[in-house]
């Protein structure tokens, strides 16, 4: 965020301005704040896309009474620093996303792998191909209740779990996942972060018992191919998007705030870049708490967090803290993130980065 040319909440911006220009500068700032404060729901990259660093100064303010000082505050913090050094490597893997699977429905699983979406999003705009670019809820929360275990899932076909069958059908519909998909060739790459293919195994388990003597189980398997940044070991549901080759002393460079964690974790020697940019990629805010109930509503059934979670102050974890699974929440931290990955990626896009 430009410091000279931002102002704080309730001072006047020099220069005149048009009444219409300034009703637009308003409304625009009223939108901040609406996406600010709607703890339920995080916004597309391209209502984020139009709002000026004012507008999100202004809805800061009016959402949270977040000053200039406290926002320059968050865009300096490590965490920012170490969104800097990630964006590079995120762009990569997008590149490689878009030439590996280019007829494929990416699923990206949120809240963790968020950043994919939006450089998705960004780099196809204006595409039919983003029409097949998803973000999927995929907290372990949510899916738990979804699949709860794995035996009487698939046991009993009238669904034993906390959500009835059609609401879990209306709610994958969304995404593009149908009988008809599968039975007409679909493809789908599952995006997650890491570590252990968790979510996507419990999805690919839930897709086979609720389209039971409609689509043949094997079909199922061979159309998801699920793919994660970071792993501990082999697994099916856990294979590695794309291996790098990053030296331990960059890594340390580019990430002191995440590298701690690699004494205690030790994933395997070969996975060890992916898992320090995985735990990057989780370590950024986020707009709101875990993924937890869905909701009926007319156009459809959408997963929300169970609650408003209050925000956190401090975006740097403290140093020691290495349980990865808590989120920092606050949604102005986690707009200037995603500002920063949509402008980054709509320089990529215009040519303007080597």
């Amino acid at each position: 965020m430009d410091v000279k040319k931002t102002q704080p909440a309730g001072r006047a911006v020099p220069g005149f301005k048009p009444a219409d220009a300034a009703l637009v500068q308003e409304r625009a700032r009223a939108v901040a704040r609406n996406l600010l404060l709607d703890w339920k729901r995080r916004p597309e990259p391209m209502e984020v896309a139009g709002l000026s660093d004012e507008d999100v100064l202004h809805g800061a303010y009016a959402a949270f009474g977040l000053t200039l000082r406290e926002v320059v505050a968050i865009e300096r913090s490590r965490t920012f620093c170490e969104l800097d050094n990630l964006l590079p490597y995120l762009r990569v893997m997008v590149d490689y996303i878009l030439a590996a699977f280019p007829t494929h429905r990416v699923l990206v699983l949120g809240r963790d792998a968020e950043p994919f979406y939006d450089a998705l999003q960004t780099m196809l705009a204006g595409t039919s191909r983003a029409q097949k670019v998803h973000l999927v809820p995929g907290s372990n929360t949510l899916w738990s209740g979804i699949c709860p275990d794995e035996d009487t899932f698939l046991q009993f076909p009238d669904f034993r779990t906390p959500f009835a069958k059609k609401q879990i059908i209306r709610f994958l519909s969304r995404f593009g996942i149908t009988p008809e998909a599968f039975l007409t060739g679909e493809q789908f790459l599952v995006l997650d972060t890491g570590f252990y293919g968790t979510i996507a195994e419990k999805m690919v388990k839930t897709m086979k018992a609720l389209f039971r003597g409609q689509v043949p189980a094997a079909v199922i398997s061979q159309a998801v191919h699920p793919r994660i940044i970071g792993t501990f070991y082999d697994h099916p549901y856990a294979e590695i998007l794309l291996p790098f080759s990053i030296e331990q002393r960059e890594l340390m460079r580019m990430f002191p705030q995440t590298w701690p964690i690699m004494g205690i974790m030790k994933p395997v020697d070969r996975s060890v870049p992916g898992f320090v940019l995985a735990l990057a990629l989780q370590y950024l805010p986020k707009y709101h708490d875990a993924y937890a109930v869905l909701e009926d509503r007319p156009e459809g059934v959408f997963a929300v967090p169970c609650s408003k979670e209050p925000i956190s102050r401090y975006i740097d974890r403290p140093v020691g803290d290495v349980d990865f699974n808590q989120s920092v929440i606050n949604p102005v931290a986690a707009m200037l993130v995603q500002q920063r990955i949509i402008d980054y990626f709509q320089r990529v896009r215009q040519g303007a980065l080597v």
